[in-house]
């Protein structure tokens, strides 16, 4: 039976795939480099490029609504949620690892299994997410963006975002629980897309004894009870008061292999060091990751 890459199409308000026979779909969600600001500044204007490979760890599937900010739309999938592994490919690039694992910032981007995407080291500063835009009210009630209000709120998730891969980034390794390694994925969306303008994070349930993702611009329809658990109890009591500085892997040009590419987390203790500047202080290498990505099989039947 032939096998073809899954298809993306958007039809009214829910994001449809069709292929011939299921295939893993990579959604590298941003990798984003936590450190000081000095390794940031170091870091940033790197360029190299990586191929995502096969996970390092089993991954679950789960039932995922969330909003694209489209007229205040919204996408339906569903996705395997786990750590991937990316590795550089051509001209080594000091500075940035050459294999890493890592996961996903921006839901509705888009990376393929074996494919090799160019990737520019960023500060995150200011940063406000690719596909769609981070923050809860990034669109408002009426699909518009409120400009004040999402500035300071994508600040405040990027933050909750870099607190929770920072604690939690040995989760994605082995020796965890496969529960642990999609936590750390489904926490770091929500904590992107619905960190509000107090610094928590909305949309979060308990009723009997468990957790939900149910009223956010992320939500979680199906999927492992004891992933939502983990992911929600760690999100439960922050604030967006981190200070982490550091960068993001952005995709460049934003397009590639015919579809907006996933922002990559990025973890750069484990590279090679770039030569600082005298001015900079000793340690600024010191970058901590955050970032997650998802591997998604969307499946519709077609007549052979």
């Amino acid at each position: 039976m032939e096998v073809e890459k899954a298809r993306f199409a958007t039809q009214n308000n829910v994001e449809n795939k069709t292929m011939k026979t299921s295939k893993y779909l990579s959604r590298a969600l941003a990798v984003t480099v936590l450190g000081c600001l000095g390794a940031s500044a170091a870091k940033a204007g790197l360029t190299a490029n990586y191929q995502i490979s096969s996970s390092t760890a089993d991954l679950e599937i789960f039932g995922l609504n969330y909003n694209t900010g489209f007229g205040n739309s919204w996408s339906s999938e569903s996705g395997y949620t786990g750590g991937i592994q990316i590795s550089q490919v051509g001209t080594p690039v000091n500075g940035l690892p050459s294999t890493y694992t890592t996961v996903c910032t921006d839901v509705g981007g888009i990376v393929w299994m074996g494919d090799t995407y160019t990737y520019d080291a960023k500060s995150f500063l200011g940063q406000a997410g690719l596909d769609p835009s981070w923050g809860y009210n990034a669109y408002g009630q009426n699909g518009s963006i409120i400009n004040n209000t999402l500035a300071g709120e994508q600040a405040l998730a990027i933050q909750n975002a870099a607190a929770i891969f920072y604690t939690h980034f040995g989760d994605l390794g082995s020796g965890t629980t496969v529960a642990e390694n999609a936590a750390v994925q489904l926490a770091v969306w929500a904590a992107l897309y619905d960190t509000a303008g107090n610094g928590q994070v909305q949309g979060i349930t308990l009723s009997g004894g468990n957790y939900s993702f149910s009223s956010g611009r992320f939500q979680v329809t199906s999927g492992d009870q004891a992933a939502i658990n983990l992911a929600a109890s760690w999100l439960v009591g922050l604030n967006g008061s981190s200070s982490y500085a550091g960068d993001l892997l952005v995709p460049d040009p934003t397009t590639q292999n015919g579809n907006i590419a996933q922002e990559l987390l990025l973890r750069t203790t484990d590279a090679d060091p770039v030569p600082e500047p005298t001015t900079m202080v000793a340690g600024a290498l010191l970058l901590l990751p955050f970032g997650a990505s998802t591997l998604r099989v969307l499946r519709k039947n077609r007549a052979a």
